[in-house]
């Protein structure tokens, strides 16, 4: 079994290090050690993953600040040279510790004087999932991705004109391109949990039930930010008015949107309210910030609710993700969703196929595109770097 060292390179707030509090001791993190074993070519590899936090180029430059945009990612505007140079010293050395593999988490504190040496202090660089859309991806992945040889990536799309994001990072320079479904939001399954009764395990089959015996309190729910023109329309007065009238019972949730914000927002527990409102709903609206393969639809498929999104690229078929059989469809018109909520409430034997279904294959995609399944891929297609 052939073992390979491997630095993450990022930034967890459950550290509680500076700037999150006043340690700036970042030993305990430097030292941490994590072996994951994959399967290349055959072949059992072992990585042994260490942390290098990004914060600590800024202590150790005497920085006692972090830029304004702190936990914001703006690669586009530098810190002062002495954190940039601190950081390209710790990388060299940690590479000199026989690290060979370096694995950069949301382009985090990346900047391209560190960058483009990546390639010429490890054997391979990998780009971990940068929250590619428009207005981020100029600031977070345009200045640094052609100094990495590979990307992992969560979306499916990057743009509504629906270039797929692999295209995107073909055109920034990185040619090999793995996509990670997202899967639920962090702290939903617990969230689901709660909800049980103590010793009880979820089941579709008990959820559909509770569905059919009318056990919820609203026709559909919506968790997500305001942003974009297409949930702009969920905050319109004319919207909540034609609800009304049509007796749609809702809950539009999120920051800036008409019902609140959940709390708490911050993981592990961002998806614990969210498993709640879920619970207490017949149907889910995924209304896109830009593409439509978020947490949300697996959030909805994981609660046994039934999902209702407008697909307006090829982003759900690329992934075999079908209209009437794992979600069901509306022209994007409030009038419409009010009239398919209704549908499947008066045809629920067909919305019970949907709700067995977006479950089933909700499960296959997480099982299917995961970090682990690109990260096989990714070492094989390297392997010559690492044989002795």
């Amino acid at each position: 079994m052939r073992t390979i060292e491997g630095v993450i390179v990022g930034y967890q707030n459950v550290w509680r290090k500076w700037p999150d509090s006043e340690d700036r001791d970042y030993s305990s993190v430097l030292a941490k050690r994590e072996l994951r074993e994959y399967t290349v070519a055959g072949e059992s590899i072992v990585v042994c993953m260490r942390w290098y936090p990004a914060h600590r180029a800024y202590v150790l430059a005497g920085v006692n600040k972090t830029p304004v945009w702190h936990p914001s990612i703006n690669n586009t505007v530098l810190p002062p040279q002495s954190v940039m140079d601190a950081m390209l010293k710790d990388l060299t050395d940690i590479a000199n510790d026989s690290v060979t593999l370096c694995y950069w988490e949301h382009a985090y504190q990346c900047y391209p004087y560190v960058a483009q040496h990546l390639k010429r202090i490890f054997k391979h660089s990998i780009l971990m999932h940068a929250d590619d859309c428009p207005g981020s991806t100029e600031l977070k992945t345009e200045p640094i991705a052609k100094y990495f040889d590979s990307v992992i990536h969560g979306n499916v799309i990057w743009h509504p004109n629906g270039e797929l994001t692999s295209s995107l990072y073909n055109r920034l320079g990185i040619q090999d391109t793995h996509y990670v479904a997202l899967g639920v939001s962090a702290g939903f399954m617990k969230g689901l949990d709660n909800e049980l009764s103590v010793g009880q395990v979820f089941s579709v089959e008990d959820r559909i039930e509770q569905l059919r015996e009318g056990g919820y309190s609203y026709d559909m729910v919506f968790v997500g930010g305001a942003l974009g023109d297409q949930r702009a329309i969920l905050n319109e007065d004319k919207t909540t008015a034609l609800f009304k009238a049509a007796g749609l019972r809702t809950r539009i949730l999120g920051v800036g949107m008409r019902d609140g914000t959940l709390h708490p927002r911050i993981p592990p527990d961002l998806g614990t309210p969210v498993a709640a409102v879920y619970l207490s709903a017949f149907s889910v609206l995924n209304m896109p910030m830009v593409g439509l393969m978020g947490t949300r639809p697996f959030d909805a498929w994981a609660s046994g609710t039934l999902l209702i999104q407008q697909e307006m690229t090829h982003e759900l078929r690329h992934l075999g993700i079908l209209s009437g059989e794992h979600y069901a469809p509306f022209n994007g018109t409030m009038e419409d969703l009010i009239r398919v909520v209704r549908y499947h409430q008066e045809h629920f034997d067909e919305t019970v196929k949907m709700i067995r279904a977006g479950y089933k294959y909700g499960m296959e995609l997480s099982r299917r595109y995961n970090s682990k399944t690109a990260m096989e891929s990714i070492l094989t297609k390297a392997r010559n770097k690492w044989k002795q």
